[in-house]
């Protein structure tokens, strides 16, 4: 089975703790709090463990075998686990679920079953956002690190911190010509942005008026 592989003893949901998990699992008192776009540095990640089990083709209750269907982020920084390796988190969206049962998982848990879909995720630049830019020489720029998509659910497992181009091209791990264009894009709209992001919908039509419409009400008021 493609992309096939067992949760981690403590597995974490993007938003709560996903009720799909064996009885035996204890739930983890870590709880993500609300994402701000801040340069504050994020809370630690939660430790995960690595002791996989061997991977089977068929569904079982108490071993709990689950697909990816993708991987939607990745965390800023590597960090220890359980067993004592440093590795990266992923954000995975299970086949058959939803994103309420989203969760992030160590690389090592991953390869398991699902090491095409990170080798496929890692042989593109780290996913990023320029939010902001304050000072001049050198310019430093608000990033957020770690989403792939717009739509992602926040989470404080991303990164935003202040970095100058060098920085994120050696820290954030990102192509030169990707930063290059990003910064570029960012300088050329920055005025044109409002302050805040916001989902513009089409207007109704019985709420407006064609331009025309308004002048022939104007003349025949007169």
């Amino acid at each position: 089975m493609a992309n096939t592989r067992q949760r981690s003893d403590s597995v974490h949901s993007s938003q709560r703790q996903s009720p799909y998990r064996a009885a035996s699992h204890r739930p983890s008192p870590y709880r993500p709090s609300p994402y701000r776009s801040s340069p504050y540095p994020s809370s630690p990640l939660p430790e995960t463990s690595v002791s996989a089990r061997k991977r089977r083709k068929v569904k079982v209750e108490d071993d709990g075998i689950y697909i990816v269907e993708r991987i939607l982020a990745r965390s800023f920084r590597r960090r220890m686990t359980l067993a004592g390796l440093r590795e990266y988190y992923y954000l995975v969206r299970w086949e058959g679920y939803g994103p309420e049962d989203d969760t992030w998982e160590s690389r090592s848990n991953l390869l398991q079953g699902a090491a095409q879909l990170v080798r496929a995720f890692e042989s593109k630049d780290h996913p990023f956002t320029i939010l902001d830019c304050r000072g001049l020489n050198p310019t430093a720029y608000h990033i957020c690190y770690g989403l792939s998509a717009p739509w992602t659910t926040p989470s404080t497992l991303y990164q935003t911190v202040w970095h100058t181009r060098a920085e994120i091209k050696a820290r954030g791990d990102i192509s030169h010509d990707l930063v290059d264009r990003a910064i570029q894009t960012f300088e050329r709209t920055r005025g044109k942005r409002p302050e805040k992001a916001l989902v513009v919908k089409p207007k109704s039509p019985l709420k407006e008026k064609r331009p025309s419409e308004g002048r022939e009400e104007e003349e025949a008021g007169k």
